[in-house]
C-alpha cells in the first residue's frame, strides 16, 4: 500500500512543479530601454537648421514613458511615450511653446523626431536627426 500511495503523489507533486515554474519567465528589456541615452541632434526647421544635444532618461511614472531634455535646444523637459521603435510626444506646453510629434528609433543607434512646435499664432516644422553617443 506504500508503493501505491508513492504514485499517487508523484503526479499531484510533478504538476504542482510544473505550474509554479511555468510562470516564471526571464523578464524582457523595457521597448524604452534603447531610447536611453545623450545624442547628438542635427536639426532643420523651417527656420533653418541647428545642431545640440538632447538626453533622454527614463521616467519614474510608467514603464513606457520617457523624458526629453533639450528638443529644440530649448532646455525643456518632454514627456514621450513609447511603443516597441515608435515614440510619441502627446501636446505639451512648456514656457509658453506648445510641442507635439512623434519619432522612431531603428537599429543603428539612431533616433528620427518630426515635431511642431507653436507659440501664440507661430508654428514651426521640425525633423531631429538623433545619433546615439
Amino acid at each position: 500500500m506504500k508503493a501505491l500511495n508513492n504514485y499517487v503523489h508523484f503526479p499531484i507533486l510533478l504538476v504542482g512543479f510544473l505550474i509554479f515554474f511555468s510562470g516564471c519567465k526571464k523578464d524582457n528589456t523595457l521597448d524604452r530601454e534603447k531610447f536611453i541615452g545623450t545624442y547628438n541632434v542635427a536639426e532643420n526647421c523651417t527656420s533653418g537648421t541647428d545642431s545640440y544635444t538632447i538626453t533622454i532618461t527614463a521616467s519614474s511614472s510608467e514603464d513606457d514613458k520617457i523624458i526629453i531634455n533639450n528638443l529644440y535646444d530649448g532646455g525643456a523637459l518632454l514627456s514621450g511615450t513609447v511603443n516597441s521603435s515608435s515614440l510619441a510626444i502627446s501636446t505639451q506646453t512648456i514656457d509658453g511653446i506648445t510641442y507635439n510629434g512623434g519619432g522612431t528609433y531603428d537599429s543603428n543607434d539612431l533616433l528620427s523626431i518630426n515635431f511642431i512646435l507653436t507659440v501664440g499664432a507661430d508654428s514651426e516644422n521640425c525633423t531631429a536627426l538623433c545619433t546615439k553617443l
